[in-house]
């Protein structure tokens, strides 16, 4: 929507506007910040220009330069991930200190921060597991070239998420920062089994888990 309102819809192609929404989502392929810009369905389209499918806004017709959609400041979004806190804390400092709902409040961003840290450990001592199962041959951090698919399997990728979460909690919206590990899982062959032994001795003896995703 940004990159559509500030061009020129009848020059733009669906491939330009691809390449921009990819490069200012993954904060120029540093995934710094933001996700994974994919293509579906067909490419016979990328040559068409957006007012094609978008409509034409007269307001933008004079757009002759790409120089103001390529200026954009780095680092300036939020993390998704982080959405929950930052819609409570501002919140949270807003309200009267004396007011019961305020400890609630707090009460409700201590949970969130400890699921986190839980989901963050856990996933480290799985890491650590399966690289101890696999005599050192198995790397969690593995980032695949630009323009590979983070998996090759996403049936695959779904039963990990599962087998994790049958052992550890669920990932939550924060968690899917992990997801490049368990693609990572999948790409390397691992089996259920064991992936399930590392979650197992990761996360069967922490009950905190248990209670903060049983609220």
């Amino acid at each position: 929507m940004e990159d559509s309102e500030s061009n020129d819809l009848k020059s733009e192609t669906v491939r330009e506007q691809y390449h921009q929404v990819k490069d200012r989502t993954s904060n120029y392929n540093t995934f710094a910040v933001g996700s994974h810009v994919m293509q579906y369905g067909t490419r016979k389209i990328k040559s068409d220009t957006l007012s094609v499918f978008h409509g034409f806004n007269p307001r933008n017709a004079n757009v002759t330069s790409r120089t103001d959609r390529n200026r954009v400041i780095r680092d300036t979004g939020e993390n998704q991930r982080d959405a929950e806190v930052l819609f409570l804390w501002p919140r949270y400092e807003r309200m009267d200190e004396r007011s019961p709902e305020r400890e609630e409040v707090m009460r409700e961003i201590t949970d969130k921060m400890a699921e986190r840290v839980h989901v963050d450990r856990s996933v480290r001592s799985i890491g650590r597991f399966l690289l101890e199962l696999t005599n050192g041959d198995f790397n969690a951090e593995h980032i695949r070239p630009v323009g590979e698919a983070v998996v090759d399997d996403w049936g695959c990728l779904k039963k990990m998420v599962g087998v994790f979460e049958n052992y550890c909690g669920l990932l939550g919206q924060y968690g899917m920062r992990h997801m490049r590990v368990f693609a990572n899982i999948c790409n390397h062959g691992l089996n259920v089994a064991t992936v399930e032994e590392a979650c197992h001795r990761s996360c069967v003896h922490d009950g905190e888990w248990r209670r903060w995703f049983s609220l």
